[in-house]
């Protein structure tokens, strides 16, 4: 059998002499000796077939991402995006509180440039550190555990940073809530990629970024509301959090997931109620999905054939995480440049509306013109329009500049969430994405103390620092080998 669209491995399912000695029959107790660096056949029946030399016989047996083809796009898949969704919706009303948060608490507190440097840096470790450990917690433990886990630190440290009474507390407070927004931003997209039949994968993750800007849009309507009143503005943030995991928990685990780690009674049985709550029928043949003994290893990011993948995706992340962190500073930027208070908030409210048609204009283009094409197209404008941003004096050419900016640069990062959990196999696949994140969070330790150091120096200077970094997140896309357009989510590795 070959399965088209599989990154060009091909599996031919009938009888062939192995090269290792075997049992005498695949169901049998005894094991052939093993190499742990091939690829296995996994099976839900817990049967392990050798297939780094020889073909096996599986007989009445459907690939897994078959199977969720045939189930089809239903009301579980809409549900999870709704569930998936709803959480980065209050991630990122979390994740934007800074840009609203530094002119009042450099108020209140006296903050000099350098700490406020320090509290965008320290967040940014946090989340840093949350992307590595719960992506690796979600390839080794399963991803329902880091998916409610989450979350629920999220919430809790988000409260509480409304009640911090002196600025080192609230530092400290901030970093575990970023922790918990690194691990919750991998997950959820890995997850719903797993579940999301092949011809609608990529409309739908392109669409999971319309809930980030709809949560940048409640959080900047709630800081005009409640300023200067920081703290009820924190805690109507946290709120969605506590929300959320209501249903978070009731989601079940990737079926991937279970079947590659030996668990194929409980991913035929995840399949079972997916079909049903879509109004389909499972397939009555047994499910098979190939993937390697060994999982959750970083190392596996730059093995054989994947280091190709890795280098230009971990620069598109850094580059175009560092080049979007001018949004940290536009208000500062604006109240140099003699904006008045009002303006400066319409702006931001401007910036945090105008991605959701950056959301439409991926969509529409990300099945059309390619992941690679769309993610280059929107940084490269994003550069343009940041460039345009520091020759602009009037109020009208700053909202324009800044505007079209933001909306490109949504579009960017829609694609960018989109192709990184379909480059990479289910074993180190939210490793991969959590690595990958990290590196967006490393940009975000270095450009705050970056961006203070330059900003207040030569705000002009700075601008052209940021949009640099975009030029060059644009370079990384067009240098990412495969175009994932169509192609079905790979279980294994690539061996050259």
């Amino acid at each position: 059998y070959q399965r088209r669209g599989t990154w060009g491995d091909v599996f031919i399912l009938k009888m062939e002499p192995p090269s290792k000695p075997y049992a005498s029959s695949p169901c049998d107790e005894r094991r052939p000796i093993l190499d742990k660096n091939a690829p296995y056949i996994y099976t839900s029946n817990k049967k392990l077939y050798y297939t780094s030399n020889g073909s096996v016989d599986v007989k009445n047996g459907i690939l897994i991402d078959q199977a969720i083809d045939e189930i089809g796009m239903g009301s579980f898949q809409y549900k999870l995006l709704a569930v998936c969704g709803l959480g980065w919706m209050a991630d990122a009303m979390e994740q934007v509180v800074l840009a609203y948060l530094f002119p009042l608490l450099k108020e209140q507190w006296h903050l000099t440039k350098w700490e406020m440097g320090l509290l965008g840096s320290a967040v940014g470790l946090g989340m840093m550190i949350g992307a590595i450990f719960w992506g690796y917690i979600s390839d080794t433990r399963g991803r329902k555990l880091g998916f409610v886990a989450s979350v629920v630190i999220t919430a809790i440290f988000g409260v509480l940073g409304a009640v911090a009474n002196n600025f080192a507390l609230f530092v400290v407070f901030r970093v575990i809530l970023a922790f918990g927004i690194g691990g919750n931003l991998p997950i959820d997209f890995a997850l719903l990629a797993e579940y999301m039949p092949t011809a609608q994968r990529g409309f739908y993750l392109v669409l999971m970024e319309g809930f980030w800007t709809i949560g940048s849009i409640c959080s900047a309507g709630l800081a005009w509301v409640c300023s200067p009143n920081w703290r009820l503005y924190l805690v109507l943030v946290a709120l969605p959090s506590f929300f959320v995991l209501v249903f978070r928990s009731r989601i079940p685990e990737s079926p991937r997931f279970l079947l590659v780690r030996g668990r194929g009674e409980e991913a035929q049985a995840v399949l079972q109620q997916v079909a049903r709550e879509n109004g389909k029928v499972l397939p009555d043949r047994e499910l098979l999905c190939v993937s390697d003994p060994q999982s959750g290893r970083l190392k596996d990011l730059f093995i054989a054939g994947e280091w190709r993948l890795t280098i230009p995706l971990w620069s598109l992340w850094f580059f175009a995480a560092f080049g979007g962190g001018i949004f940290l500073w536009i208000p500062e930027v604006l109240k140099m440049m003699d904006q008045s208070t009002d303006t400066i908030y319409e702006t931001m409210f401007v910036l945090s509306a105008v991605p959701m048609i950056g959301v439409l204009a991926a969509s529409i283009l990300v099945d059309r013109i390619g992941r690679r094409f769309t993610a280059a197209l929107g940084l490269g404008l994003a550069s343009i329009c940041l460039v345009g941003f520091a020759f602009t004096t009037t109020k009208a050419l700053i909202m324009l500049s800044l505007a079209v900016w933001h909306l490109t640069l949504g579009m960017a990062w829609c694609i960018i969430y989109t192709v990184t959990p379909e480059l990479y196999p289910t074993d180190i696949r939210t490793t991969a994405f959590g690595a990958a994140s990290a590196l967006n969070r490393l940009a975000g330790t270095i450009h705050p103390f970056v961006g203070a150091l330059v900003v207040y120096t030569d705000s002009l200077a700075g601008i052209y620092m940021y949009a640099v970094c975009l030029l060059l997140g644009c370079l990384s896309a067009l240098l990412i080998p495969i175009e994932t357009t169509g192609i079905a989510l790979r279980d294994t590795r690539n061996k050259a």
